[in-house]
């Protein structure tokens, strides 16, 4: 589960499931990046989420009876600027063409599930020799139109 990945630039929120029966993990996650799915100004430089500024991120793991033996149906995001407190974009993983591998592999549940059984939070800081980084803040893939839905990502 990657709960934020960003720079100045952009977010991405990606979770990344397993299947119990063949053990298949989704190795690219089912992002959501809201500049890749058609608001461009939400996050950034002088944008409705300021990136100049200090800003707070809370996400909520939200389960239908508020117990924690129910499954897990949304996550949710938003930022806090100063005293104000921004929605996250609207976003649909259907504006960028991509596969909802998420739901490939039995969603939430199957995430909550996972938390389940214990997690450690751990913040890291990395690079992607393979993609450059390109999936959370260029055009990616680089084979593809930076025109083509879904392909520029902030």
């Amino acid at each position: 589960m990657n709960i934020w990945e960003a720079n100045y630039n952009t977010v991405a929120f990606t979770p990344h499931v397993c299947t119990v029966e063949d053990g298949a993990s989704d190795k690219d996650g089912c992002d959501s990046n809201s500049y890749c799915t058609g608001d461009a100004t939400f996050l950034g430089q002088s944008f409705t989420v300021d990136t100049n500024s200090v800003i707070t991120i809370v996400t909520q793991f939200i389960v239908s009876d508020n117990t924690s033996t129910d499954t897990l149906f949304e996550v949710c995001s938003f930022y806090v600027e100063g005293d104000i407190i921004i929605s996250n974009s609207a976003v649909s993983k259907t504006a960028s063409g991509d596969t909802n591998s998420l739901e490939d592999r039995s969603g939430l549940a199957q995430l909550g599930r996972a938390f389940g059984d214990s997690m450690v939070l751990v913040l890291s800081l990395w690079n992607d020799h393979e993609a450059n980084m390109l999936w959370l803040d260029g055009d990616y893939p680089a084979i593809v139109s930076p025109t083509s839905p879904g392909v520029a990502r902030g």
